[in-house]
C-alpha cells in the first residue's frame, strides 16, 4: 500500500515539475509565494528541461505503481502469507442446497 501512495505522490510531483516554466497551477500560500520547482530548476540552470524531468519522474511513478501492483498480486497468491499454509478443501463433504434442516 505504501508503494501505491509513493507512486501517486511521484505522479503529483511530476505535474508540478512540468509546470515550472508555465507556472499555471495555483499555489498555496498567498500572493507572494514562489514556485519551488521553478526556483530550484532555475538555480540549477535546468528550467528549460522541466518537461523532460517531469517525464522521468512520471516514468518512475509508473514503475512504482506497477511494482506495487505486482507485489500485491504476488502477496495475495501466497498460501503462507499469514504465517501458515492454507489447506485446499479436497475431502469436504458435498453440500446439498435442497436439504433443509429442521
Amino acid at each position: 500500500m505504501t508503494l501505491f501512495w509513493f507512486a501517486q505522490s511521484l505522479h503529483n510531483v511530476s505535474v508540478y515539475i512540468a509546470d515550472a516554466r508555465a507556472q499555471q497551477l495555483p499555489l498555496v500560500g498567498g500572493e507572494y509565494v514562489i514556485h519551488d520547482w521553478a526556483y530550484m530548476l532555475s538555480r540549477l540552470r535546468m528550467l528549460r528541461d522541466d518537461r523532460s524531468i517531469a517525464d522521468l519522474v512520471r516514468a518512475g511513478a509508473a514503475l512504482a505503481w506497477f511494482a506495487a501492483l505486482g507485489g500485491a498480486l504476488w502477496h495475495s497468491r501466497r498460501p503462507w502469507a499469514y504465517g501458515h499454509p492454507v489447506p485446499l478443501p479436497t475431502d469436504a463433504p458435498a453440500v446439498s442446497s435442497t436439504h433443509v434442516a429442521g
